[in-house]
């Protein structure tokens, strides 16, 4: 994948954009970023982002000592934090297809994603999005009826 794909990609999903990129093979011996950054992380975030960690019998010891996880899983990839724009006022045609809708890139949800190359990085974002935009639609034709 170029660069130039990754802006075509990125495009694509609605303005989600990366807020913040932790390369974990490049912090390890500072883990400051990495540690603030999972500090605040629940189970259902640890389980998406790190099943292994957190099936394991010793997650609750992890979950202090991501330095000593991530070592023991080699989970050296990409950790980024994710803003993607909060969508509304959803229009659907008569086959019930989105025809339009607004998006507030003010307004974001904060998602995180994990990714062992940039190019897998890429496709968890544009996942990401994509499940974020159906779930918008669905509150908003829910709130409609």
């Amino acid at each position: 994948m170029t660069n130039k794909n990754a802006v075509k990609r990125f495009e694509d999903t609605r303005g989600a954009h990366i807020n913040k990129l932790i390369w974990i093979a490049s912090v390890l011996e500072n883990t400051s970023e990495l540690i603030e950054m999972v500090e605040y992380f629940d189970d259902r975030v640890w389980n998406k982002l790190f099943p292994e960690i957190f099936k394991s019998q010793y997650f609750e010891e992890y979950k202090e000592d991501i330095f000593e996880a991530v070592c023991d899983f080699e989970l050296f990839g990409f950790l980024a934090e994710i803003h993607i724009p909060i969508c509304d006022n959803f229009k659907f045609d008569s086959n019930g297809e989105i025809s339009g809708y607004q998006h507030h890139p003010g307004h974001c949800r904060i998602e995180y994603v994990y990714a062992e190359t940039p190019a897998a990085l890429i496709s968890k974002i544009e996942k990401e999005s994509n499940r974020l935009f159906k779930e918008f639609a669905r509150i908003h034709k829910t709130k409609s009826k």
